[in-house]
């Protein structure tokens, strides 16, 4: 009986302490600071993604025009809290996975999820500017692929041209050890493809392929990349690229195929999307993978790069 009694008050002392934390607000408050996680409104490729609360992504100098990209895999992108545990900052995730494509992706085995800079930017397109982003890679991130060729784009620039210009992305049909810068060109003969973006990618050709991370060293934790850009046919042209504050990069020449198009088409896109799997597994072979991303970004100067120290 005695065994009973105390335990009963223990349990009368506890709820009387919770009662007490509620009227003194402590809980509520504890409750309020707890960041919520917007819900996503829309994801129609025609529409750019509205979040409930208005959040607002800090870009810098782009402005709000980045849009659901076309063919991207519905739902398959949000804001999640920082998935390092380090912060309760909201960040932007995406997903990809072989269960279902959209669009002219679903020919050739594709499936991405990615925003892209729409044309609501053509009034601020620098042709020597910074820019940054940082990526989180989950712990089991398919880095390394069973199916040879594989590949993932991350983020790139397309001179309104059928190949991407510029792209980081990673081969985990080849290995699981690089990260990789890779930026392509168009001869100047045949440049009026690129007119209405009917550029086969077979005649792209590569000017630079540079290794600038390992992608094995990037999982687990928050990776930043800082670059400066001299966009020119010119060879006058820089691209120079920092990981973790660490020169990785530095190349001096041409950075654009049309001089027309290089400084009023060339759209900025970002998220994950594994390209022409047709003939590496299919599209039901491709491994789910999840990415995070924050601070992306451009400025003037590298200083007034969001999330710079």
């Amino acid at each position: 009986m005695q065994i009973k009694i105390t335990y009963l008050k223990y349990v009368y002392i506890w709820l009387f302490s919770i009662i007490l934390l509620y009227a003194s607000g402590a809980l509520t408050d504890i409750k309020k600071t707890q960041p919520i996680i917007p819900k996503l409104v829309s994801e129609q490729a025609d529409y750019p993604p509205r979040f409930k609360p208005n959040y607002k992504i800090n870009r810098g100098t782009f402005t709000d025009s980045f849009d659901i990209d076309l063919n991207h895999k519905k739902r398959s992108y949000g804001l999640a809290i920082d998935p390092s545990g380090g912060t309760t900052d909201l960040v932007e995730k995406f997903n990809i996975d072989g269960s279902k494509c959209r669009g002219v992706d679903c020919k050739f085995g594709s499936v991405r999820s990615m925003l892209s800079q729409d044309f609501g930017d053509e009034k601020y397109w620098p042709a020597k500017t910074w820019y940054s982003f940082e990526i989180f890679l989950p712990s089991d991130y398919p880095i390394k692929s069973k199916y040879k060729g594989r590949f993932h784009y991350l983020l790139s620039f397309k001179e309104n041209m059928g190949c991407a210009t510029t792209f980081f992305g990673m081969w985990p049909g080849y290995n699981d050890q690089e990260f990789m810068i890779t930026h392509s060109y168009i001869e100047p003969k045949n440049l009026f493809l690129m007119e209405d973006n009917n550029a086969p990618d077979d005649i792209c050709k590569t000017r630079f392929q540079k290794n600038i991370g390992n992608p094995k060293q990037m999982l687990g934790k928050w990776t930043r990349f800082e670059y400066f850009v001299n966009w020119t046919t010119e060879n006058d042209g820089k691209f120079v690229i920092f990981n973790n504050g660490k020169k990785v990069m530095d190349y001096a020449g041409p950075t654009c195929s049309s001089k027309k198009l290089c400084l009023s088409k060339n759209n900025h896109y970002y998220g994950l999307y594994s390209p022409n799997n047709k003939d590496r597994g299919g599209l039901k072979s491709v491994e789910s993978a999840t990415i995070y991303y924050r601070n992306v970004s451009r400025a003037d100067k590298k200083e007034d790069l969001i999330g710079y120290k």
